[in-house]
């Protein structure tokens, strides 16, 4: 059984111009412990596919089915990574119990849950910075924060909406390989949304291309880069450079 099915999905919008399409008989499927990349044209509908995965819109027509079960709210056995980590933290209280936040809703003992929060730290480099407060770090340290409480979550479904874009070039690339050591230790199934190519290429197992609105899937590519994947190494292999030239083209026709 795939994690999550997405199965003909079609979504339009009342405006004051009239109809708006944005989704268009959209269809594709992630498996256990697969990273898939979604990119497509600017305005081509990404953030109301996220919103129908994660249960805030409901679709026109079609289907979005998790671990076997519709979609018709907010999923219980769903994570999500958003863009601005600056507004997804609490600023006043420390980096520890911002990722506890999540494991509130479990019954567990509080030094269960301090146990659970300090392994999802130490496994994003942050264990020493477990009683700092977000504020005191940085852009990237904050993001790190965030995806540590995405996994403490421990959900089946991981989405992560452009998550590494408000970050300079430096840090991306360290975010980059870190959630790819992370993903490496998890079976959690991961959707993940950038504008950025040479990302997509980089991080995924598969690569899906939506086209313009309204969308659908346009082309869908299997990427077999070797592993462990390496900022350097993988992005002078010739294959790298022939997903990145068909993933643009794609994109751009």
């Amino acid at each position: 059984m795939n994690t999550l099915e997405v199965t003909g999905v079609s979504k339009t919008f009342d405006t004051p111009s009239g109809p708006l399409p944005v989704l268009e008989r959209l269809t594709f499927s992630a498996r256990k412990g697969e990273l898939i990349c979604i990119l497509g044209p600017s305005g081509a509908g990404k953030t109301t596919l996220l919103r129908s995965i994660s249960g805030l819109d409901r679709p026109d027509t079609g289907s979005v089915v998790l671990r076997g079960s519709e979609i018709d709210g907010p999923p219980e056995h769903l994570a999500f990574v958003f863009q601005d980590y600056s507004r997804s933290l609490l600023p006043w209280t420390s980096v520890v119990k911002n990722v506890e936040l999540v494991l509130l809703r479990f019954s567990l003992m509080a030094s269960e849950r301090r146990e659970r929060a300090m392994r999802a730290l130490e496994s994003v480099g942050l264990a020493d910075f477990a009683s700092s407060y977000p504020w005191q770090l940085s852009g990237g340290m904050q993001q790190r924060v965030a995806i540590a409480r995405a996994l403490a979550y421990d959900a089946p479904l991981l989405v992560m909406d452009e998550p590494f874009a408000a970050v300079d070039a430096q840090t991306r690339a360290e975010l980059q390989d870190l959630l790819l050591e992370v993903h490496g230790q998890i079976e959690s199934a991961l959707v993940f949304v950038t504008h950025d190519v040479d990302e997509a290429v980089y991080l995924a197992d598969r690569v899906i291309v939506l086209s313009k609105r309204p969308a659908s899937v346009s082309v869908e590519l299997d990427v077999e880069l070797p592993s462990p994947r390496d900022q350097l190494v993988t992005k002078a292999d010739p294959e790298f450079a022939r997903l990145r030239t068909e993933v643009l083209s794609a994109i751009r026709h």
